[in-house]
């Protein structure tokens, strides 16, 4: 069949037709977006990379952000991504569990996998646990990827910690092209480092304690009207401009430096955790 000639083709017009063609269009941007709000009190796991200013936001509630519907098709295939991988670990026999709530006080979350190597793989003392951690792409942030991200390595901190579960992966898939990078994590008490092809490629320090003194420095900033330090991204513009100019008139900055000298005491978090039904306490985190 011959496509019809530029000049011939008909086209709708008011006074033809009152027939809207971009009406599906319109229908699931409608009803595909939604405005996503923090619940108060909670410090999310996926968020404990953040800087303690946008953490206070959500904390105190007042963060919203509006996920337009192209956002939402996007989380909508993180979520199915993470479903192909849980049946994919079960059907290779390595799957402990998935989707596994995670929570130490006002900390809530839920880890993606726990897995064990299958039997017959090398030697007896390799059958530990290990954790997962996945993270979806598009291409162009696949392709910067050279080592995980903050936010994404406190999280796997975290559950880390909370698990004691000392080792594992944070792997990021391209949504389009199903590409993998693996990032093997080792958590040496409270210092964390990330390996690729068996050499160091990031430490962090002290990071466990790093994420429950910000978590402690934001509550005690949320209790007493206090502003944390400016966000790191603060230069080159702020995301949240308007919540940002309001707190800013009503609360009094308190830096982490004086906050520290405020609370020179030791931090307690008594940790109580289960792996195969064992329970571990974990040791006391210093200041």
């Amino acid at each position: 069949m011959s496509p019809i000639p530029k000049g011939l083709r008909k086209k709708f017009s008011p006074q033809s037709s009152s027939f809207d063609e971009g009406w599906l269009k319109k229908t699931l941007n409608k009803s595909l977006g939604f405005t996503m709000k923090a619940k108060p009190g909670v410090f999310h796991a996926s968020s404990l990379g953040e800087d303690a200013r946008v953490l206070l936001w959500r904390f105190l509630g007042i963060f919203e952000e509006e996920i337009s519907a192209q956002q939402a098709r996007k989380m909508g295939r993180g979520t199915a991504i993470h479903t192909t991988w849980a049946k994919d670990l079960q059907n290779a026999g390595v799957l402990v569990v998935a989707e596994k709530p995670v929570n130490e006080g006002s900390i809530h979350g839920r880890l993606d996998f726990i897995v064990r190597p299958p039997v017959g793989t090398g030697e007896p003392q390799i059958r530990e646990v290990f954790l997962l951690e996945l993270k979806s792409q598009g291409p162009f942030p696949f392709g910067k990827t050279l080592e995980p991200d903050y936010r994404a390595l406190c999280q796997w901190t975290f559950y880390s910690y909370k698990e004691n579960i000392p080792k594992g992966y944070i792997i990021y898939e391209s949504m389009d092209t199903q590409d993998t990078k693996y990032f093997y994590c080792v958590r040496e008490n409270k210092d964390v480092y990330v390996y690729l092809n068996q050499v160091v490629i990031a430490e962090w320090p002290n990071l466990v304690n790093d994420i429950f003194e910000k978590t402690y420095y934001v509550t005690w900033c949320a209790s007493h009207n206090a502003l944390p330090d400016k966000c790191a991204g603060c230069i080159q513009g702020c995301r949240y401009p308007k919540i940002c100019e309001e707190q800013v008139k009503t609360r009094k900055l308190v830096t982490l430096d004086e906050w520290r000298l405020l609370n020179q005491k030791p931090v307690q978090s008594n940790l109580v955790s289960s792996v195969d039904g064992k329970e571990i306490n974990n040791a006391e985190v210093d200041s």
